[in-house]
């Protein structure tokens, strides 16, 4: 299934899942999408990066463990509401009521909702 088709199914409210976000449709023009390898692109390169680190956070290695360290250090980094980085920079999906969390993967997201500001540029 292509990134245009999944987009299609969301937009019609088909897919299994809710976004945890509303999309305003009008906004996007699904014919100017395109799928890039990620090897020849810097950003798509670090949403990798960022998506690993708050994986490793969360889902267990083939030892059970967890590895937020590098999670932590994008912490104050995230988009915030009200000093909040939980539901707005950190979206858990599903949602935590949803998820049948460890008290690990537990605690994790509840260190997101109180986060202090990054300092400056």
């Amino acid at each position: 299934q292509s990134m245009i088709e999944y987009f299609r199914l969301m937009k019609d409210g088909n897919e299994v899942m809710k976004p945890a976000r509303r999309i305003v449709w009008s906004t996007i023009d699904l014919n100017q999408i395109a799928v890039e390898n990620h090897s020849k692109w810097a950003g798509l390169q670090f949403a990798d990066c960022v998506t690993s680190a708050f994986a490793s956070a969360v889902e267990p290695n083939a030892y059970g463990n967890y590895e937020h360290s590098y999670a932590d250090l994008l912490r104050a980094r995230l988009l915030k509401s009200g000093g909040f980085a939980l539901n707005c920079g950190l979206t858990v999906v599903p949602s935590r009521a949803a998820s049948a969390l460890d008290p690990i993967q537990a605690a994790f997201f509840q260190s997101f909702e109180r986060v202090r500001q990054a300092p400056g540029p």
